[in-house]
């Protein structure tokens, strides 16, 4: 024995055995064939015992509940540490605030064919406002531009911006007074011709 365990080595012995016991296995299942009724009678009796497993699991089957069963869970805030819920706002009528009045005068008026823009200074701020007809500042809407005044309203109030024109705007800037230079004199002797 120990010339054939030299000849083939232990990991071919240990495959010829089990090669061996394949091929008796193999014979054995030859000589008893099985027949078609027994292979018929084998996957009746697995249809069987499904539909008794699924017979016996519908009862126990999951059914989900309504998600109004977790209110009080989804009502939570998920990140807040305690998880209490904020307290609801409580619902205030609209507040009047006090309206107050605008300090507007009009610096400017371009009229073009596409539109019409009034240059229109709002005193207490101190901006520059360009507004065209349509647009609003303050709840104010400008309804109208004309060459020398521009009519905004708010709701029933109406106001008219009128353009200040002054006709002389040289009279309304007072020069300063400047006085001349101061100059030495300097008195130079007359010279008289030679006689």
């Amino acid at each position: 024995m120990t010339g054939i365990r030299a000849y083939f080595g232990g990991m071919t012995l240990i495959l010829l055995v089990i090669s061996c016991l394949l091929g008796v296995l193999l014979y054995q299942q030859w000589r008893q064939p099985l027949t078609i009724g027994d292979v018929q009678t084998e996957k009746q009796q697995k249809i069987s015992r499904s539909d008794s497993k699924d017979r016996a699991a519908s009862p126990r089957s999951f059914k989900a509940l309504p998600i109004s069963s977790f209110s009080e869970i989804t009502q939570r805030p998920l990140f807040v540490e305690g998880r209490v819920p904020p307290e609801q706002p409580v619902a205030k009528g609209p507040s009047k605030s006090p309206r107050t009045p605008l300090n507007l005068k009009l610096e400017g008026v371009a009229i073009t064919p596409d539109s019409k823009t009034a240059v229109i200074m709002d005193l207490t701020s101190k901006e520059l406002l360009r507004l065209r007809e349509g647009m609003s500042h303050k709840d104010w809407k400008v309804v109208s531009v004309e060459r020398e005044t521009v009519k905004i309203n708010r709701g029933k109030q109406e106001l008219t911006l009128i353009l200040e024109i002054d006709a002389n705007p040289g009279a309304r800037k007072p020069k300063p007074k400047s006085k001349p230079p101061f100059r030495r004199s300097v008195r130079r002797p007359v010279a008289v011709p030679n006689q």
